[in-house]
């Protein structure tokens, strides 16, 4: 029993107020106890799911372990990956990994380790020779000389000209000068010697005449144009014959 304050005015020789506070505060005390241990005993019954989590990270991390990794290729072509990893004294035997897996395979032996240099050296070699445009400056430069000995255009500094240079390259060329002919056949058949870009045979006679021993008929007219860029008939590929009475052709040709 405490003694108390035997002289506390209003509650004189009682100590229950104060006996009271002192069990409130064990019994507090006891049950946060009570709480704590209730939770460790939570932890407890979980260890074997928490000690599966820390091996797996334990054999991620490799407890610090190192390793070399080489690009190996099998006897079938197919790319892998060795990992060798030092158990302290010696490397572990080399586990394989496919391109584009994390599961360990079996490559196909023998296996050859790939050695970047050399693949470079071969690279280098094949492509040895090859010319390759490779900067648009380049490409411009090219381009320059184009307008320069075909058309005797200014020379152009920009892509944005590469259009134009060659509209203008083919005006130019299909603005070459060509020499106009006129021809009357009456009673004559000929085979006309030259090159020829465009020829027209109209029959304006009462009779038929033939053009590469093909009928023309009174009235009928046919066109041969070789198209543009100087293509052209080359010489003698025309013939006419208007020698029958009342046949007449006249013929409308261009040469160079």
């Amino acid at each position: 029993m405490s003694i108390g304050n035997t002289k506390d005015y209003g509650n004189k020789g009682n100590n229950f107020p104060y006996q009271l506070k002192s069990l409130q505060g064990l019994q507090c005390t006891c049950d946060q106890l009570e709480l704590a241990v209730a939770q460790l005993e939570d932890i407890n019954g979980n260890t074997d799911q928490l000690e599966g989590l820390l091996t797996l990270i334990s054999n991620l991390l490799q407890n610090g372990q190192d390793y070399e990794s080489t690009i190996v290729e099998d006897a079938n072509g197919d790319l892998w990956l060795e990992v060798r990893i030092w158990n302290g004294t010696s490397f572990d035997p080399p586990v394989y990994y496919a391109a584009g897996t994390s599961t360990p395979g079996t490559p196909v032996a023998p296996l050859t380790y790939i050695n970047s240099s050399t693949y470079l050296a071969q690279i280098v070699s094949n492509t040895t020779g090859i010319s390759l445009e490779a900067t648009q400056q380049d490409v411009l430069t090219e381009l320059e000389t184009i307008v320069t000995n075909t058309t005797g255009l200014a020379t152009e500094v920009t892509l944005t000209d590469v259009s134009d240079n060659v509209i203008s390259i083919n005006s130019k060329l299909s603005a070459a000068t060509r020499v106009p002919h006129i021809r009357r056949a009456i009673s004559a058949a000929a085979t006309i010697a030259d090159d020829i870009f465009s020829i027209s045979f109209s029959n304006v006679g009462t009779a038929n005449a033939t053009v590469n021993t093909e009928i023309l008929k009174p009235g009928e007219t046919i066109n041969f144009d070789a198209g543009a860029l100087n293509n052209y008939y080359p010489g003698a590929s025309f013939e006419y014959d208007a020698t029958t009475s009342g046949a007449e052709l006249l013929i409308i040709y261009t040469t160079a």
